[in-house]
């Protein structure tokens, strides 16, 4: 690291500062010693001495926040909450990184309103106006001052499944636009350690304590990742015959044939491989060669019945076909960690529904 182009302030400079506050870079601090004596039975002229220091510039920048990791549906807009602080004893000022993402946005809660408003300042993967200007966190008296930066993450209604979108929160400490040392929008450089002190200049100390080096000194960064949570869903159905009125019941040794009389039973699955819910509306095109009086005979969702009847409605649609069944809307359950530590051999949920009809 270099050292600092350090500025030298004029004399005369005072900077006024609050009794409760911590004293505030650049003071002039002056102390002078009197001192008279006699020599016998002489007095002497008094004599005094002055010497003066410029307070140092403090540099204390952090970024806190919390919920960086969440889950999200399709189509969901969410967000994460963090807060600057400027707990320096100078204003300062600071920048944001643009976001990778162009569904990433971050919000500058600066418009007077709490919470996320259309009045806000807001930095995108195009548009960054904290780079032109750097935006004050002033602490002209010494106390501590703060800036709520929102993140916001717009999931697409076609997220599938297990997508992530990641985000790197990047602030960065700058020279403010007045009060400042160095050239105004550019990062606050400290002073090397091994720089002389000298009373007369500004020098700039940075709190380097963090364990994270992506957190030190004038760079503060958070980060997260939301990961969509949504429905995977597929369908397969099969067909069996049950029974023909000539063979019989099927068994070991029986198998009924797809004769006219013969009872069919059709068999769909849903399988939900996704880690979200999903409820699923299912229909079935009848072939006009059903008996349509005896067309359900049974359904089945799991193993219990539907919430409602299923219904036959007439096909408009489709010429050959006569009759849509129509079965009640069900919720295939999530493909979870509760559904996985409950059905451990599984790599699905499922729900079967069957149907039995009659060939004419």
């Amino acid at each position: 690291m270099k050292l600092k182009t350090l500025a030298l302030i004029a004399a005369g400079a005072m900077f006024s500062t609050s009794a409760l506050a911590q004293t505030e870079y650049n003071l002039l601090i002056e102390n002078t010693a009197n001192l008279s004596y006699t020599s016998g039975t002489d007095p002497r002229n008094a004599v005094s001495n002055k010497v003066e220091f410029r307070v140092d510039r403090k540099v204390i920048f952090n970024l806190t926040g919390s919920n960086t990791d969440r889950t999200v549906e399709p189509g969901e807009t969410a967000s994460s909450t963090y807060t600057l602080t400027n707990s320096s004893n100078a204003p300062i000022g600071y920048t944001l990184t643009q976001p990778a993402n162009a569904n990433v946005t971050y919000i500058i809660d600066d418009d007077g309103t709490s919470g996320i408003s259309a009045g806000d300042t807001r930095v995108t993967s195009s548009v960054n106006p904290t780079i032109a200007t750097p935006i004050a966190l002033d602490t002209a008296d010494g106390s501590t001052t703060s800036q709520t930066i929102y993140v916001e993450i717009v999931t697409a209604t076609a997220a599938v499944d297990g997508a992530t979108t990641d985000y790197t929160l990047t602030a960065t400490a700058v020279e403010p636009t007045t009060d400042n040392i160095g050239t105004p929008g550019t990062a606050i450089v400290p002073t090397l350690a091994t720089a002389a002190w000298t009373p007369s200049v500004v020098q700039t100390v940075v709190d380097n304590s963090a364990s994270d080096s992506n957190n030190q000194g004038i760079l503060r960064t958070g980060t997260g990742t939301y990961t969509v949570s949504a429905a995977i869903i597929a369908l397969t159905k099969s067909v069996k015959v049950l029974e023909d009125p000539i063979s019989g019941v099927a068994g070991p040794t029986v198998f009924p044939k797809a004769i006219p009389g013969a009872k069919v039973e059709y068999t769909l699955t849903v399988k939900n491989t996704g880690h979200a819910p999903a409820t699923v509306e299912l229909t079935d095109l009848l072939s006009e060669n059903f008996d349509k009086a005896n067309t359900v005979s049974s359904v089945l969702v799991g193993d219990a019945a539907p919430a409602s009847t299923p219904t036959l409605v007439a096909n408009t649609a489709t010429s050959g076909f006569d009759e849509l069944l129509t079965i009640p809307a069900v919720t295939v359950v999530a493909f979870d960690a509760a559904y996985q530590s409950a059905n451990p051999s599984h790599t699905e949920a499922s729900t079967v529904v069957t149907f039995e009809v009659v060939l004419k």
